[in-house]
């Protein structure tokens, strides 16, 4: 570690100078995704590299807007990591394992810490002043981050470092292990500055311990604990008394009462209340770091006013912007990964979450999806019949069409601006199985005659696909 403490201010200087060499790319805009009743989303979900995309959002001018930043970076880890997504295949489903994101570093330790720092002096300038930083580590990597952060930040706006036990001690090899187990994670809390938004969360069960302490009852068999009056004043006491507040023992001495269904436990550094997704749990999407919700709602509960914005710039399976969706706060979530976009739009369209989707990958070249359609007086039946596959299938008994994931239609395409009003996607299943995508889409009417519809999909690598077709009073030609 001496030799990467030495190299740090060199490490910081370059962030810098990276950081001041011009502008970015602007992620183009692919998608708006009407959801909710929701027509003009204000959450965004980025495909691409963070370092450009952040930049980009600095020029956009996003700097000081952020009120809290959760990131579940790579760990240095020096290891691939894959998606396990199973298609119907016709005998029981085939398992795929499209490649989530690389976590191998040239120059190992000191390659990884230079991909780092830039990233987080960017997301420093997006905060807010009171704005928060949520750094998702292990143990192995977490101290040299924290002196990254400590340079970026400041040592005086380190907060807290939250340790959430994972997994249970001894579970599996651990148990034999010639080590005490690895089962928690590192979560590093940084503001901005001093005047940082925090409203502590509550358990909403208490321990057993906390509990045993609630060994009185009123008559009615309202459960108490007693505690001293401390420097009460007589005035208060007589207060309290008349609240019922009072317990008074054989001996005459007076205590003050607590009631249980009043009791409210500040959740503390500690986490060991939130179990992780394993193989099995309804949420696993089939990612390999995916986090759980509770975790993720827990944080943004702490650190997030009502109106405020998150944004995750390493989101992985979505887990972030579905959290904050459902707690009504706004976001941007960004990935370069392909699964990972692929699982995000299919979980957002399962919540029905509207947003914008941007890419700074190219748009896919021409039509690559067969469409044909049905037109009646109540309906529009839209049908993919083909699709030319950005992966090759290397198994006979998947065909192209088994590989998409989602697909979203403008049922009045004006070759601009492609607005998704009807979504359909897999349907969720245990460890990664789902459903095959419905290649079939009921849409309502009214679909005027002479309109064009445009579909977009994405199959389980991320590869984009869009087709069209012309609708006349009978049939889509």
């Amino acid at each position: 570690m001496s030799g990467i403490v030495r190299i740090l201010p060199d490490i910081l200087a370059e962030g810098e100078m990276l950081l001041s060499s011009g502008s970015s790319p602007v992620p183009d805009l692919r998608e708006i995704v009407e959801a909710g009743g929701v027509s003009e989303p204000a959450n965004r979900l980025i495909h691409g590299d963070n370092l450009p995309v952040m930049q980009a959002l600095v020029d956009e001018g996003l700097t000081g807007s952020v009120d809290l930043i959760y990131g579940d970076p790579p760990f240095e880890s020096n290891r691939h990591y894959h998606a396990r997504l199973t298609v119907p295949d016709g005998n029981g489903g085939h398992l795929l394992e499209p490649l989530a994101y690389t976590d191998r570093w040239e120059g190992g330790l000191e390659g990884y810490l230079r991909f780092m720092t830039p990233r987080l002096m960017l997301m420093h300038r997006l905060l807010k002043e009171t704005g928060s930083l949520y750094l998702h580590v292990d143990s192995r990597i977490s101290h040299y981050l924290k002196l990254i952060l400590d340079g970026i930040f400041g040592r005086e706006n380190f907060r807290n470092e939250i340790v959430w036990q994972r997994d249970s001690a001894g579970k599996g090899a651990k148990g034999t292990a010639r080590q005490w187990s690895r089962e928690n994670d590192h979560i590093l809390f940084y503001s901005k500055a001093e005047s940082c938004y925090f409203r502590p969360v509550y358990r909403d069960e208490l321990t057993e311990t906390q509990l045993r302490e609630y060994i009185y009852q009123d008559p009615d068999g309202r459960r108490f604990k007693k505690v001293q009056l401390g420097d009460y004043s007589q005035a208060s006491i007589t207060r309290l008394r008349e609240e019922n507040r009072i317990h008074t023992t054989s001996t005459g001495r007076e205590y003050k009462k607590y009631y249980l269904d009043e009791a409210r436990f500040p959740v503390g550094s500690n986490w060991t209340d939130i179990v992780n997704l394993s193989k099995g749990q309804v949420e696993q999407s089939g990612y390999p770091t995916q986090k759980p919700e509770k975790l993720l709602s827990r944080i943004i509960r702490a650190s997030c006013p009502e109106d405020g914005l998150v944004a995750d710039f390493f989101c992985g399976a979505g887990t972030a912007g579905v959290a904050a969706s459902r707690l009504g706060r706004p976001w941007i979530m960004v990935d370069a990964g392909a699964p990972a976009m692929t699982l995000c739009r299919q979980r957002l369209a399962e919540a029905e979450t509207a947003y914008r989707y941007e890419s700074l990958r190219a748009a896919p070249a021409g039509e690559t999806l067969g469409l044909s359609g049905a037109r009646n007086a109540e309906r529009l039946e839209i049908t993919l019949s083909s699709y030319t596959a950005g992966h090759p299938v290397m198994e006979v008994a998947i065909t192209p069409l088994d590989l998409l994931s989602y697909w979203s239609v403008d049922p009045a395409y004006d070759g601009k601006t492609f607005r998704a009003r009807h979504q359909f996607c897999r349907v969720p299943g245990r460890n990664g199985r789902t459903a095959a995508v419905p290649l079939t889409g009921i849409l309502p009417l009214p679909v005027e005659s002479g309109a064009t519809v445009c579909v977009r999909a994405m199959d389980c690598y991320g590869n984009e696909a869009m087709g069209t077709l012309r609708v006349n009073n009978q049939l889509g030609q």
